[in-house]
């Protein structure tokens, strides 16, 4: 599963249904390629992006509301949800920073499209490199103009935002944290 009941400790949140694994008629697996949002998300491990492959991973979970969202994702601060609404919200894990739910998109195709974007982002920096600050405004602005273009609404979110500053003062997360190197054994913290 992309989320345990550990993940949620500390939260409002609660895991309500699980699904088992389905297995596909040929025509059904044709028909889920075609429509499969999922499928096309990529994880990226740098900034801890996990998403699930397949309808049937979906997990869902309800707050004290009863209010139930589809978590079809996972980064460092939250678990990416679809609500009643077909939105895309990021509900933050207890030890995160953010504290509020955060709108991210419109749809899950809009999230998926201007995620893409993101990472496209991500491996330009690493390519070509953005040493020159013209340069990081330049791809900054083109960034935000194209997720304005896809959905107007998320352009505000504190979600695309927190890269749009990234990408100006050459934060992205293109390398391995220290902490990477501790939790896979390659350094110690001495006591």
């Amino acid at each position: 599963m992309i989320i345990n009941e550990s993940d949620l400790k500390g939260t409002d949140y609660k895991i309500s249904k699980s699904f088992n694994k389905q297995i596909y008629s040929f025509s059904e697996l044709l028909n889920d390629m075609a429509s499969n949002e999922y499928s096309r998300l990529e994880n990226y491990y740098k900034d801890k992006f996990e998403f699930i492959k397949f309808k049937d991973e979906e997990v869902i979970v309800e707050n004290s509301n009863k209010d139930k969202f589809i978590v079809f994702g996972k980064n460092s601060n939250g678990f990416f949800t679809v609500n009643k609404n077909k939105e895309v919200w990021l509900i933050p894990f207890h030890y995160s920073d953010i504290q509020e739910p955060l709108f991210i998109n419109s749809s899950l195709h809009q999230f998926r499209c201007c995620y893409c974007l993101l990472l496209s982002v991500l491996f330009y920096a690493l390519g070509k490199g953005i040493d020159k600050e013209n340069a990081r405004l330049k791809l900054a602005r083109n960034f935000e103009e194209d997720i304005l273009k896809i959905d107007n609404r998320s352009v505000h979110s504190l979600f695309y935002r927190n890269y749009i500053f990234a990408i100006e003062n050459a934060e992205l997360p293109t390398h391995f944290t220290p902490m990477d190197y501790v939790t896979t054994g390659r350094h110690f913290i001495p006591q």
